[in-house]
């Protein structure tokens, strides 16, 4: 025997030769993928849970916000009737101009557009 001959059976001594050894390897090789999966199954679901979370916080603290600038509006109202009526009718005057409409729709217009246009805009 050469010394390569034995330095191979030194490396391969403990390698299983045994009938079934591929089915074997195959159901080991399925087994971890499926605990990987399941932990990435988990880390989905954990995440899922933390922005449902978060979400429902921020839409409580949206409503909460809604609601108090519609009670300020409904106390400048109340408190100082007489020149918020002046200051919607001076408004109202202005709006009537068909020029001026035009130009602030526009404007309005390009505002709401402007996130898609800036993801248009090549890199």
């Amino acid at each position: 025997m050469s010394d390569l001959d034995t330095r191979m059976r030194r490396l391969f001594e403990g390698v299983d030769t045994s009938p079934g050894f591929e089915a074997r390897v195959l159901a080991r090789v399925a087994s971890l993928e499926s605990d990987a999966a399941a932990a990435l199954r988990n880390l989905a679901e954990r995440r899922r849970a933390l922005e449902q979370r978060w979400l429902r916080r921020e839409s409580w603290m949206n409503a909460i916000t809604a609601a108090g600038i519609g009670a300020a509006g409904i106390a400048v109202v109340w408190r100082n009737g007489p020149s918020v009526v002046r200051w919607v009718e001076d408004s109202s005057s202005l709006v009537s101009d068909p020029s001026l409409l035009m130009g602030f729709a526009l404007a309005v217009l390009a505002l709401g557009l402007w996130p898609a246009l800036r993801s248009l805009r090549p890199r």
